[in-house]
């Protein structure tokens, strides 16, 4: 997406402002972001962000999470030929195929780096458990539609209830 100010850059930073009343975002590339003299947190290119994670994975080697000379750093990838090696150096897989070449390595850093090696956020429903959902919604509004006809009021208002705290359970 190109600079909403310049037109000619790409917009690498979003900035939401208020415009009067109005939210306003903005799409804008750095020298743009400079210029209207917005401030910004510490920006690193690509280059000083595989600098930076380089020198992590220097730290982990020299603190011993991550071991060097390893027997296993010439282990390689049977899809793309990426070595362990290399991904101790750079910090960088070759292929969606490492993920599993590495699973073994791999898990053992998650483990040393996040004490874990499993997620323990929010877990999302699947997609069954979601359609199930709004399928147990669509027969709610049909029982409160056909109670609203046969001048249920009370028992639609309860329907009504019900739905009200699937929506406000969904937007949560």
């Amino acid at each position: 997406m190109l600079c909403d100010d310049c037109r000619q850059r790409v917009s690498t930073i979003i900035h939401t402002g208020k415009k009067g009343e109005e939210k306003e975002i903005l799409h804008l590339c750095q020298l743009c972001v400079e210029k209207r003299g917005i401030p910004t947190p510490v920006l690193r290119n690509p280059v000083q962000l595989e600098t930076g994670f380089k020198e992590l994975m220097k730290q982990l080697a020299d603190e011993g999470i991550l071991d060097r000379g390893d027997p296993a750093d010439s282990e390689m990838c049977t899809a793309c030929g990426w070595s362990l090696g290399n991904l101790r150096e750079t910090g960088l897989l070759g292929c969606p195929h490492c993920y599993t070449s590495f699973e073994n390595q791999l898990m053992v850093l998650l483990q040393k780096l996040h004490g874990s090696d499993s997620h323990l956020g929010k877990v999302y429903l699947q997609e069954e458990e979601w359609s199930q959902k709004e399928e147990d919604e669509t027969a709610l509004r049909s029982a409160m539609e056909e109670a609203i006809s046969m001048e249920e009021f009370e028992q639609a208002a309860q329907i009504r209830d019900r739905l009200r705290q699937i929506q406000d359970r969904k937007n949560r």
